[in-house]
């Protein structure tokens, strides 16, 4: 029942490009190439699957109701992107997980019009 945070990087500050990658595992052009990786992209901060569906819910505006079905199974027990290569590599976040998700709402939002 738990999510991490995740915005894609290009659409935030272009410091992770992958429609730019070169090479065959991708490269990321300011850090040099980096091959038959990945490398996730996000604050590292946990929110559970409710949490989550409620920053949804306020960027889009939805009014209904958000149901849940504990009967299925959810996989792993938590489930938080480590960030802890791309801090290596010297990137880190700039936008919280509450703006990202509104931001990217926008963004596809934007998308639709052209």
């Amino acid at each position: 029942e738990k999510y991490s945070s995740v915005f894609y990087g290009a659409k935030v500050d272009g410091a992770v490009d992958r429609n730019n990658s070169e090479g065959r595992g991708g490269a990321i052009p300011s850090l040099g190439e980096i091959r038959n990786c990945h490398i996730n992209v996000g604050t590292g901060k946990e929110l559970t699957i409710r949490e989550l569906s409620e920053l949804v819910v306020k960027a889009v505006g939805f009014e209904g109701e958000v149901e849940f079905d504990a009967s299925k199974p959810d996989g792993t027990m938590r489930k938080l992107i480590s960030v802890d290569k791309l801090h290596s590599l010297g990137w880190t976040h700039k936008v919280e997980i509450e703006d990202g998700v509104k931001k990217l709402f926008d963004w596809y939002q934007e998308s639709l019009k052209d």
